[in-house]
């Protein structure tokens, strides 16, 4: 029986800061397999923000793996939040969601990043603090110290009030915070 020597020869290789072969960037990686698994990946962040979108998410947070296989430009957008269909700004690249196919693979292959769903919340408008309350027919005017005006229409006089028991306008309800009256009753 013959047996088979080899000998092996250590091989050099030059990688770039985010570790791909620096010989083979733009052709080498461009493989069935690594744009298999960069597709799959992102059909199902796709399918993640579909969800978050029926369920009322209005922003999204891009959230890297970290560690030391993260690229320099996934680290640097960590936290980065945008509206729900806008695009984060990951390098010199703007991508939808990570793994997007739309943008070069060297950003996106084995890319291990996630987004982080959320709802913004609203901030109040603040229109200083009420000082009158009036009522014109179906509608309750609520004056306010900055000058602004709210009105409220429709709904039950109980909403239109603020005055879920409909108390009438007296010196009691004036004692408890009362602005004024509208149609006998408290605002």
């Amino acid at each position: 029986m013959a047996r088979l020597e080899t000998k092996t020869q250590p091989i050099s290789v030059t990688t770039d800061d985010n570790g791909f072969d620096a010989d083979e960037r733009a052709d080498g990686m461009d493989t069935k397999s690594v744009r298999a698994t960069r597709d799959a990946r992102w059909m199902e962040r796709k399918l993640k923000h579909g969800t978050a979108k029926l369920r009322g998410m209005t922003h999204k947070i891009w959230r890297t793996a970290g560690g030391d296989q993260a690229r320099t430009s996934h680290k640097a957008a960590n936290g980065q939040k945008v509206a729900i269909n806008d695009r984060f700004t990951v390098g010199n690249h703007q991508l939808f969601l990570p793994s997007d196919p739309d943008a070069p693979l060297q950003e996106t292959a084995n890319c291990r990043c996630e987004v982080e769903y959320v709802k913004a919340q609203q901030t109040p408008i603040n229109r200083g603090n009420p000082i009158l309350a009036y009522g014109e027919g179906r509608k309750t005017i609520i004056v306010f110290d900055g000058g602004h005006e709210q009105v409220r229409s429709g709904g039950t006089r109980a909403w239109r009030n603020n005055n879920p028991g409909n108390m009438v306008n007296s010196a009691f309800s004036v004692s408890r915070g009362s602005l004024g009256e509208a149609g006998g009753f408290a605002v």
